[in-house]
């Protein structure tokens, strides 16, 4: 087991990517900042900083987060380590 940590650009983690509509195959993939991206068949588990299982949700982009690779790359497992504040305007002073 390889594990990578990096922050979130884009996650598809609760619903999976297609290429087309009709496509049979759906892939779970997470693209960090780092340009590298890792895809799954099967939805990963997801875990939180404390390693407490998670029900199945959205990860915002700036999130970081460790993956749980196997052998082929594939993602297993993903921890969140922080959540990035998803709301995109500046704190008011």
């Amino acid at each position: 087991m390889q594990f990578i940590t990096g922050e979130v650009a884009f996650s598809a983690i609760t619903d999976p990517v297609r290429c087309f509509s009709s496509d049979m195959f759906a892939f779970y993939v997470v693209f960090l900042l780092s340009e590298e991206w890792f895809v799954a068949t099967t939805q990963p588990r997801l875990y939180d900083k404390s390693r407490n299982l998670l029900s199945p949700q959205a990860i915002p982009v700036g999130s970081v987060v460790t993956l749980a690779l196997d052998a082929k790359h594939r993602i297993q497992a993903v921890q969140i380590v922080s959540l990035a504040d998803d709301c995109p305007f500046a704190m008011a002073a």
